[in-house]
């Protein structure tokens, strides 16, 4: 998306924002707004990749909701008073701060999250795994079962659409851990029911 473009979604917007990362304990107001996302004017400015709470006023009551620093707009201290410093923040939807506070691994009812994090990483899955019928999924505690039937998603983190596929399978192996206290070095062999279905899917959303 072009600046040009990107500057067209917003609206010039002051309202009264609280925010904070912990609790709401600091208070501004927005300079713009947009459906992804508003402009806090800050005079100190919170890391990028930050997620923060948000509680903005509007006309009609009160709005919350989840945010992330995505942008830092600094101003030298003696410009301050004729341009405004500030940040991005970018509205996290509530699927995603499920995802960064539920752990990522075995859910209930025996759900597994593999999440895949490059284009690349994807097209190993399926010529190493996925077309001999098995994935293997990372798993924490508790642990899946020998022979259990187990759901699972294959999470495309790497694009901003965030895809989601799901699958089934049969846990055929458990890989326990090797000592190094890693958690992320345990996972489950998983017997895939229609591997054929997932791998056309992903090649239908990354053309790999």
């Amino acid at each position: 998306m072009s600046a040009t473009r990107r500057q067209s979604s917003r609206t010039k917007k002051r309202l009264t924002v609280r925010y904070g990362t912990e609790d709401l304990e600091l208070a501004s107001h927005t300079k713009d707004i947009s459906t992804g996302g508003i402009f806090i004017v800050a005079r100190t400015l919170i890391d990028i990749g930050t997620q923060i709470h948000l509680r903005i006023l509007w006309s009609t009551g009160f709005f919350y909701g989840e945010g992330m620093v995505v942008r830092h707009h600094k101003i030298h201290h003696e410009l301050q008073r004729i341009e405004d410093q500030g940040m991005g923040i970018r509205f996290m939807p509530p699927a995603e701060v499920v995802e960064r506070v539920v752990p990522r691994h075995l859910r209930e009812g025996g759900h597994l999250v593999l999440d895949c994090t490059s284009k690349a990483q994807v097209a190993h899955f399926i010529d190493s795994q996925l077309r001999h019928g098995v994935l293997y999924v990372p798993i924490g505690d508790p642990s899946p079962s020998m022979h259990q039937q187990v759901r699972f998603d294959i999470v495309l983190v790497f694009r901003k659409t965030q895809d989601r596929l799901v699958g089934e399978g049969e846990v055929i192996q458990l890989l326990e851990p090797d000592g190094t206290k890693r958690r992320d070095r345990s996972g489950a062999v998983v017997q895939v029911v229609s591997p054929e279905m997932l791998i056309n899917r992903l090649k239908e959303l990354l053309d790999v």
